[in-house]
C-alpha cells in the first residue's frame, strides 16, 4: 500500500511508471511530472482503466474511496 509521502516524493523520469496501491488502484507518474490516479478493472472479461484524477488534487485517501 502506498503512503502519501511516497506519492508526494515520486519524481518524473524519462519514461512513465506506476506506483501500485492495491485492488487495481495505482498512481501513474508521467515523464512530464504529472501524477495521475488510475483504476484498473475487468468488465465482462475485458480489462479497462478508469482515470480518477490528478494527484494532489485527488488525495490518496479520496482516490481509495
Amino acid at each position: 500500500m502506498l503512503s502519501d509521502i511516497q506519492c508526494r516524493n515520486a519524481k518524473a523520469t524519462a519514461k512513465s511508471y506506476k506506483l501500485t496501491d492495491g485492488k487495481g488502484l495505482y498512481l501513474e507518474v508521467k515523464s512530464n511530472g504529472i501524477k495521475a490516479w488510475r483504476y484498473r478493472f475487468k468488465l465482462h472479461g475485458k480489462e479497462n482503466v478508469f482515470a480518477i484524477g490528478n494527484y494532489p488534487t485527488i488525495s490518496l485517501v479520496n482516490a481509495r474511496k
